[in-house]
């Protein structure tokens, strides 16, 4: 069984090392509602996080404290977890020795750790990203 990458750059000609602003969408394999719940309350309606989502989450707050030791200036301004998916807005803020698929590699990597620590299984759900510059 050969195992391959799902990511594509939304757009291919871009410069994924320099200067940008991201919107970032991760998706879990066959749309798994493993990182939360919608509560279905009409009054105040919200996503109740599953353990994982919250593991997600904090995964990202940790991103640019990483990046930092790493020499990379970036900044996290925000995130959305849902169900089945997760949103995050990244800002790289000056040219890095690495291309930001790798720093979203990272990241995805840490939160299946996180996702394989929670539920002791060895495989783990595949994510796919796009992202928007």
């Amino acid at each position: 069984m050969s195992i391959q990458s799902s990511y594509r750059p939304h757009n291919p000609g871009h410069d994924y090392y320099g200067e940008g602003v991201y919107h970032i969408t991760l998706v879990v394999g066959d749309r798994d509602r493993l990182l939360g719940r919608l509560n279905m309350d009409l009054k105040q309606p919200m996503v109740e996080m599953t353990e994982l989502g919250h593991a997600v989450q904090e995964e990202w707050n940790k991103t640019a404290e990483i990046q930092a030791r790493k020499g990379h200036k970036i900044k996290i301004h925000t995130q959305c977890v849902m169900p089945d998916h997760w949103h995050g807005v990244i800002e790289v803020e000056e040219r890095m020795d690495v291309s930001l698929g790798y720093i979203i590699q990272l990241f995805k990597t840490a939160c299946t750790s996180r996702w394989r620590k929670l539920t002791g299984y060895k495989e783990s759900p595949s994510m796919s990203a796009t992202r928007r510059p």
